[in-house]
């Protein structure tokens, strides 16, 4: 396998991995504006906490493929 076939496997997994984070990322908020007026303060907290180590995690992964995108253009 070469350098950039592992550069290319890369970007691929860094994009199915935001696109996961994403969707994920949109049916929590669904879910929260959906239920909104049944959630307790606790839940509310708990889908807040989610909602942000979502965020992180889809932060992460743009750095990365940004980061495997400009190694593939140097190569």
């Amino acid at each position: 396998m070469s350098k950039k076939d592992a550069v290319n496997k890369d970007i691929d997994l860094a994009a199915k991995l935001l696109y996961f984070f994403l969707v994920s990322f949109f049916g929590l908020c669904a879910f929260a504006f959906i239920n909104a007026d049944k959630l307790s303060l606790i839940q509310f907290a708990v889908l807040s906490v989610a909602g942000m180590v979502l965020c992180l995690c889809e932060f992460v992964c743009v750095k990365k493929y940004l980061k495997y995108r400009k190694e593939l253009e140097q190569l």
